[in-house]
């Protein structure tokens, strides 16, 4: 929800086939508009700048400008590949997000990705940003009855 009047809804296609994407309602859910074929996975981020970051299922994030009313998406394909996770912007205005073996970083507004820190010793399913500490957290699960003795990891920034 961006305001009273303007709102996005996600829908990742796998999870009951159909339309996937982005769709945005101008007239507060009354009508919906198809506007981005991508995105739509995780939560979103709204940066800092009122710009929306949304991660797709294909290794992308898009880009929403303006209120979302402009979309563009990363090409970022092969090992570099970005997850469908809810990505975070750090305090100098830089998004981060997750690849299976990096956490991945942008200091061009998600145009392009490239790995921070050293390559991470499991595939992680999430990340948040700390400002109290200034670290970023992963984590980890294997959906068994005990927590891993690495669940969770720190990156000092």
């Amino acid at each position: 929800v961006v305001n009273s009047r303007n709102y996005f809804a996600g829908c990742f296609m796998s999870f009951g086939g159909g339309t996937g994407g982005i769709f945005h309602s101008k007239d507060a859910g009354g009508t919906w508009s198809h506007v981005s074929i991508k995105g739509g996975g995780a939560p979103p981020l709204v940066a800092t700048d009122g710009s929306i970051f949304w991660s797709s299922d294909d290794g992308s994030i898009v880009h929403g400008v303006g209120q979302g009313e402009n979309w563009v998406w990363t090409q970022t394909i092969g090992p570099g590949t970005l997850m469908n996770v809810s990505p975070v912007e750090l305090p100098d205005g830089k998004i981060v997000s997750l690849s299976r073996q990096n956490v991945m970083i942008s200091s061009d507004r998600g145009r392009t990705f490239q790995p921070m820190g050293p390559p991470l010793p499991f595939s992680p399913v999430g990340l948040t940003f700390s400002t109290f500490d200034r670290s970023i957290y992963i984590w980890h699960f294997d959906c068994g009855n005990r927590v891993l003795p690495n669940a969770i990891m720190k990156l000092w920034l």
